[in-house]
């Protein structure tokens, strides 16, 4: 199996996710710019470099999902929609965690988590993330 280290390397100038759906050919530019985000979707006839169809890239870790051509771009819009939803301050955190994992001892990368926990936890978009979970409502998040 193929090191998924280079994800989290060519990924980092990015603070939010990144996603993508591939459907046929991924070559030179294309091909990169699929491996710097955080989420690959590709249709299952998609072919990556050399080539490598989408199962082979499933199994090495260069793509998060293969499905369905047809379905390709629902998916794509479903899990869009998912982390949109979600607090932007947290899902950053969340990704600067991950990021820092590969690069810290386990007692390092502990302590970072909580310290990014305290700072998502103070945000304006937590209390209204608890509000709107106490109400019953959709969230209306800020970046605050």
């Amino acid at each position: 199996m193929v090191d998924g280290g280079w994800r989290e390397r060519n990924s980092e100038w990015l603070s939010s996710f990144g996603l993508l759906n591939c459907n046929g050919w991924v070559l030179g530019g294309e091909l990169e710019i699929a491996l710097g985000c955080d989420i690959c979707i590709a249709a299952d006839s998609a072919k990556f470099g050399d080539p490598i169809d989408a199962t082979q890239a499933l199994n090495w870790g260069l793509i998060t999902e293969s499905v369905a051509s047809s379905k390709l771009n629902s998916r794509a819009h479903e899990i869009a929609a998912t982390i949109a939803v979600r607090a932007p301050i947290a899902a950053e955190c969340a990704k600067s965690n991950l990021k820092a994992a590969f690069s810290m001892a386990r007692e390092d990368a502990i302590k970072y988590e909580r310290d990014l926990q305290v700072i998502s936890l103070a945000t304006e978009d937590a209390n209204e993330g608890r509000l709107a979970f106490k109400e019953k409502r959709a969230a209306n998040f800020k970046k605050r």
